[in-house]
């Protein structure tokens, strides 16, 4: 079904198509190409959507960003251990998240918008962040770095319609992870929102 409906995408806007381990495709809303973002070029990364997915008034797409290794020690350690998990050297997955919204209202209202429950595949663990590095990597990017950023941290965050809000993301990568699920709730679309991203080959 998802095959189906990523084609009919495509199809529709001439776009390249390229927190639970596994996620199922029931748990994906229908994809509207009305609420589909556009792919816009970046210089690291890809400019063709990893993943794509909507709700009936906001679409979300995600993209491959490029990855770096880190220079400092993360901090985090696992639990139970006093082992930093991410060490320096570790790799980093950078992804851009770009929103779309098309509502009635002409806005929808992200208010809340967060990525908490994401996660690597075959990895029990939440997916972490790097707070340390990932800021400085999306300035050099041009992008806001989390949500918080793209919306200035305002307490209401309203999307207008068609009026494309990127930002970025980095997560440490653990060992032999190659898919992130990353999961975008926002409350007012009842339903949180998986979308996967699969590393490129070194």
């Amino acid at each position: 079904m998802r095959r189906i409906i990523a084609v009919a995408v495509a199809a529709a806007l001439g776009v390249g198509l390229t927190s639970c381990a596994s996620p199922t495709d029931a748990q994906k809303p229908t994809a509207s190409h009305s609420t589909i973002p556009k792919p816009t070029p970046t210089n690291t990364g890809s400019a063709q959507p990893a993943d794509l997915a909507s709700t009936s008034d906001l679409g979300v797409a995600v993209y491959d960003a490029g990855t770096y290794l880190t220079t400092k020690d993360s901090g985090f350690a696992g639990e139970g251990s006093s082992t930093d998990a991410f060490p320096v050297h570790s790799r980093a997955q950078m992804v851009r998240v770009s929103l779309d919204g098309s509502s009635p209202a002409g806005e929808v209202d992200v208010t809340g918008l967060t990525v908490k429950d994401s996660r690597w595949e075959g990895d029990p663990n939440l997916a972490v962040l790097d707070t340390n590095e990932g800021p400085a990597h999306a300035r050099s990017l041009g992008l806001p770095w989390m949500a918080e950023g793209a919306f200035d941290s305002a307490s209401k965050w309203k999307l207008t319609n068609h009026k494309l809000v990127n930002f970025l993301l980095a997560f440490y990568v653990p060992t032999s992870a190659t898919v992130l699920h990353l999961v975008v709730d926002v409350p007012s679309q009842q339903v949180p929102i998986t979308l996967n991203v699969t590393l490129a080959s070194d």
